[in-house]
């Protein structure tokens, strides 16, 4: 990990910064890339990772319900969504780069990246994985997409920062990662020595969730059944066997975009239930994680 002091009207320009006068105070940058992401997998867990993104005394956190909903539909219990993700940050298929400045202000810059070791000794076994979450890793970063989410705090050790929006990398079930937007996004994290751990939510748009959400689904699923369902016969209890009789419709042992568009499960969970403009319309789908960041270099 490193850190640099710049110029508050560097990094936080809130207003113009002429001569004379007392110098701004210094803020402290810090790279960090994300270790563990943790997803909200019953109400319980929902309500700990969430925010009262709307003002009305509620913790928005739909998204544990989408997540506790898929595993109780899984009957088998055997639909493990945490040990995907956990995979995904292991082996580097999930990089996120978190950017922090504390000090003169608050502020987070969310961005995508590219370790410069592979995260793995051998992508064939998950335990010489992990290699690039060591806290001094080299990343090469992709350009941030919308300005840094800012808050009010100046702690190092305890800081929050939002309402503004951030887009975070997020996988389902193994499939890719995608960008997924938020609004009304909020942060909050706490320095534990060299590593920082908190959670952060907002609001994905629905066109988010019709665009991106549920076409990252279906890759998901549709990679999952193939490789646990050959022939027509599935590996019993496999999560691909778990999504054909979720989510094939018509029995063809496929899934498709239309069928996870009208599947009622899919309609049920992933309506919105935040306002993000105060036209009393819900348009977005909330959304809580965990998170717990080692260093980075970048």
């Amino acid at each position: 990990m490193r850190r640099l002091a710049l110029s508050a009207c560097l990094i936080l320009a809130t207003g113009a910064c002429g001569g004379g006068g007392a110098s701004a105070p210094a803020a402290t940058r810090e790279t960090w890339v994300v270790s563990q992401l943790d997803y909200p997998l019953d109400a319980t867990q929902a309500e700990g990772l969430g925010f009262d993104l709307d003002g009305d005394g509620t913790v928005d956190n739909q998204m544990g319900n989408v997540f506790s909903a898929l595993i109780q539909a899984s009957g088998s219990g055997n639909l493990d969504l945490q040990g995907a993700v956990d995979a995904a940050v292991d082996d580097g298929s999930l990089v996120q780069l978190i950017e922090t400045r504390t000090g003169a202000g608050t502020a987070l810059v969310f961005q995508a990246g590219t370790p410069a070791i592979p995260a793995c000794t051998d992508p064939l076994d998950p335990l010489t994985c992990r290699r690039h979450l060591n806290g001094s890793t080299h990343f090469t970063a992709a350009a941030a997409v919308g300005p840094a989410l800012t808050g009010s705090g100046s702690s190092s050790s305890a800081f929050q920062a939002g309402p503004g929006e951030a887009v975070l990398q997020f996988t389902l079930m193994g499939g890719p990662a995608v960008a997924l937007p938020l609004k009304l996004a909020r942060a909050s994290f706490t320095r534990s020595g060299a590593t920082l751990d908190g959670r952060v939510g907002g609001a994905i748009p629905m066109t988010a969730v019709d665009g991106v959400l549920v076409p990252a689904l279906l890759v998901s699923i549709q990679a999952a059944v193939a490789r646990d369902c050959s022939g027509g016969t599935c590996i019993s209890g496999s999560t691909g066997e778990i999504m054909l009789s979720l989510f094939d419709g018509n029995a063809d042992g496929t899934v498709s975009l239309a069928e996870l568009q009208v599947n009622s499960l899919i309609t049920t969970l992933l309506r919105p239930d935040v306002d993000t403009n105060g036209d009393l319309v819900l348009d977005a789908l909330s959304m809580g994680l965990g998170y717990h960041l080692v260093g980075a270099v970048y």
